[in-house]
């Protein structure tokens, strides 16, 4: 699946946490993403790995930095960090796509923010859920490579796109009804 769409499916996955104080929803919807587009750090046409949206995700890194005061979130930045140049190096569709991948970086968003970790790791969920259902699938169980999943959708396609209009619509429907 392609980022968009990935951000997309994500963000209809909130909707039913979507607060009553919109501010709140302001930090939610950074986790949702970062979880909905980390697992393709390691593809170079990604968009995560686009600069324009890689620099908006150390800026929120930095937000957190500058407003917490304990140790433990600066430690775990720099481990994602770290583990980030590290991964974005490998193969498609390998660590960053599967069960181990999604614990690691679940743990370590656990040291940076307890509130939004459950959003992190839904997004990351829903990325993992999305891509198992392209004719690729995923290696869930990594280091085992043998790919898993529904295989059906061809990332760019017609039923894609409408996976990711239907998901907008979702959200849009939503907000307008929850912030009336």
């Amino acid at each position: 699946m392609t980022g968009k769409t990935h951000v997309a499916i994500a963000t209809a996955s909130v909707v039913p946490f979507i607060p009553k104080n919109p501010l709140e929803l302001l930090g939610i919807i950074p986790f949702v993403l970062l979880g909905a587009l980390l697992p393709d750090i390691d593809a170079d046409y990604s968009l995560i790995r686009s600069k324009r949206y890689l620099h908006s995700f150390i800026i929120l890194g930095l937000v957190i930095v500058l407003t917490t005061k304990s140790k433990g979130p600066i430690i775990a930045i720099l481990v994602m960090l770290f583990l980030i140049f590290t991964l974005k190096r490998t193969e498609h569709r390998t660590i960053m796509h599967s069960l181990l991948g999604l614990i690691i970086f679940t743990v370590c968003m656990i040291f940076i923010s307890k509130k939004f970790t459950s959003y992190f790791a839904l997004g990351y969920i829903t990325h993992l859920l999305a891509d198992s259902f392209t004719l690729n699938g995923i290696p869930l169980f990594y280091p085992k490579l043998q790919a898993i999943g529904i295989k059906k959708i061809k990332t760019g396609s017609k039923q894609e796109m409408t996976i990711k209009y239907v998901c907008l619509f979702i959200v849009i429907l939503k907000i307008i009804t929850a912030y009336k």
